[in-house]
């Protein structure tokens, strides 16, 4: 009896009309219209924070490096740092086997001098072309190597990686390096400024900040 009464209760309700559907629909359309873009914000806001914690982390990984290795005081060494990115934090080896005179010695006690790394971890390596290079003007590593030559980066939130970039000019440009986070177009838009000064010009969605904190900016 109760399995007869249930059917004829079903039988009794009235389907949904098109009209009904369409309503739902629509209302489903709207909060769907309404979440997306917050939850989108949400996103974009998380890779800022996260951006701007790992670029002060970089900062900070520098910072103990060049006490370590006295790289401040080194012009050679900054210029190999802008011209081959962050590898001397990531790695020992040179990434370029033709460069030879640029060595980051082991640290040692009783001087209290050396590279006590890694500083960082390396999270992915890029290869670099000679070739390429040259049609890239401020692009972060800029040496243009005479071959290829493959260099460990850290990646940043957007899916690209963190450049290095000093100026082309002044007597302090070694003073003036520059951490870069290209941003959500992973696209390189900070260049090195077409003036006497050779100063570093920020664009479009890059984040900058100098990697040498107690230097003159």
């Amino acid at each position: 009896m109760k399995e007869n009464a249930a059917r004829s209760e079903i039988a009794k309700r009235k389907p949904f009309s098109l009209i009904e559907l369409l309503i739902v629909v629509a209302i489903l359309g709207v909060l769907v219209t309404l979440v997306l873009p917050n939850f989108s914000n949400v996103q974009d806001d998380a890779r800022e924070k996260v951006m701007k914690t790992e670029m002060q982390d970089i900062q900070a990984a520098f910072g103990r490096f060049s006490s370590d290795t006295g790289v401040q005081s080194s012009t050679t060494k900054l210029t190999d740092i802008s011209d081959y990115g962050l590898w001397p934090l990531m790695s020992q080896t040179h990434p370029n086997s033709a460069v030879t005179t640029i060595i980051y010695p082991d640290y040692d006690a009783e001087t209290g001098i050396g590279r006590r790394g890694p500083y960082l971890a390396k999270e992915g390596k890029i290869t670099m072309d000679a070739s390429d290079l040259a049609t890239k003007p401020g692009q972060a590593e800029d040496a243009a190597p005479t071959t290829s030559v493959t260099i460990p980066v850290v990646k940043d939130p957007y899916g690209g990686y963190y450049r290095v970039l000093m100026p082309s000019s002044g007597s302090d440009k070694e003073k003036r390096i520059a951490l870069v986070c290209t941003g959500p177009d992973k696209t390189l838009d900070t260049t090195r400024a077409p003036d006497s000064n050779g100063d570093i010009a920020k664009g479009d969605d890059d984040t900058v900040i100098r990697l040498l904190p107690l230097a003159t900016w």
